[in-house]
């Protein structure tokens, strides 16, 4: 009977560690809710913390000038330390806000360097250039490795009923492609 609990025990635990996936940020994920009215999966990325979060505008004419049209999506940038904090005062960052046709919703702005950009698109978020379609988690994902000069990343995209995301994976502090696909496959299960 003991040897019968055992494997019981057992086949418990290797099952708990196949099915675990990582928490969102629930606060982030409702104001993203409430500014956009989807329901994305915003995961928890440690040890790099989301330094800064935003809501993106589309840019709209009226009379012959440039103004903030509809929300179009979010971006959260996860960043490999939160230490170095700008520090600007209000009237900065509004004026931030209003040249980048962006709303700070989350963070502050940091000098630290980025190792993920993700980006939530209302609706669908396209199609990526030279990309190639992969399949993750059952889930057909846009994805592009880049080689550049000072770091390679990683580029995803992928569509869900509302709203999509791009995510550059950024290939430093040791971060792998392996990485990158795991943290989007932690995405993908959230967002079933």
């Amino acid at each position: 009977m003991k040897t019968l609990f055992s494997l019981f025990v057992l086949l418990l635990l290797i099952s708990a560690c196949g099915t675990e996936s990582s928490s969102g940020n629930q606060e982030l994920e409702q104001i993203i809710n409430e500014e956009l009215g989807i329901e994305p999966f915003i995961p928890e990325y440690e040890p790099y913390p989301i330094g800064i979060a935003t809501i993106n505008y589309h840019t709209e004419v009226e009379n012959r000038e440039a103004v903030q049209g509809e929300p179009s999506g979010a971006g959260v940038s996860y960043l490999t330390s939160k230490e170095e904090e700008l520090d600007l005062d209000e009237d900065l960052k509004n004026e931030w806000e209003d040249k980048q046709r962006k709303k700070l919703i989350y963070g502050d702005f940091y000098q630290d360097p980025v190792v993920i950009d993700l980006t939530v698109y209302k609706g669908s978020v396209g199609s990526v250039n030279e990309a190639e379609v992969v399949e993750i988690e059952g889930h057909e994902v846009q994805y592009q490795y880049l080689e550049r000069e000072h770091n390679d990343y990683v580029v995803y995209a992928m569509d869900f009923d509302s709203f999509g995301y791009m995510i550059i994976y950024h290939l430093v502090d040791g971060r792998t492609e392996e990485d990158a696909t795991e943290f989007v496959s932690d995405i993908i299960v959230n967002n079933k």
